[in-house]
């Protein structure tokens, strides 16, 4: 079995309110890179009840407030319970970005040339690259590094 390297491009933190299509900038991407289907896969949004339970897990651990909840879904006009799934998913998605491809790459030069390929359009974009939920936004040093891991 091939090695690859699993990336996810996100939506930056803090800058767009209604979430993203991840097929549709996962088709943008393919297009400005040249990259196959099966090395850029698009995700989609789909609010649900773990969304309402990850956000009372943030409230407990003080990384986000219910004011700040309860300003963004009147800001938003969704409804002001962080047990709604819409609501829930569409606040994390602005708060902590949005995950929107998966990046399968192969661990070799020619995986590592892909990478940086999406690494540049990904910002250009304003997007940023992750390893996973919970991860921090990588620099393109550290995307390289991981070809040598």
């Amino acid at each position: 079995m091939r090695r690859i390297v699993e990336l996810e491009i996100w939506s930056t933190p803090g800058r767009v309110v209604v979430p993203w299509d991840g097929k549709a900038v996962a088709q943008a991407c393919r297009t400005a890179t040249h990259l196959p289907e099966d090395v850029v896969l698009g995700l989609n949004f789909v609010p649900d009840e773990t969304d309402g339970q990850v956000l009372a897990a943030k409230f407990a651990k003080g990384d986000s407030s219910a004011r700040q909840f309860e300003e963004f879904c009147l800001n938003q006009e969704l409804p002001v319970d962080s047990g709604h799934a819409k609501s829930a998913a569409h606040f994390l998605a602005f708060t902590e970005g949005q995950p929107l491809t998966w990046l399968h790459f192969p661990a070799s030069q020619e995986g590592q040339g892909m990478a940086a390929s999406v690494y540049e359009w990904a910002t250009t974009a304003g997007h940023i690259i992750r390893r996973g939920q919970g991860e921090r936004a990588l620099t393109e040093t550290e995307i390289r590094a991981l070809w040598s891991e």
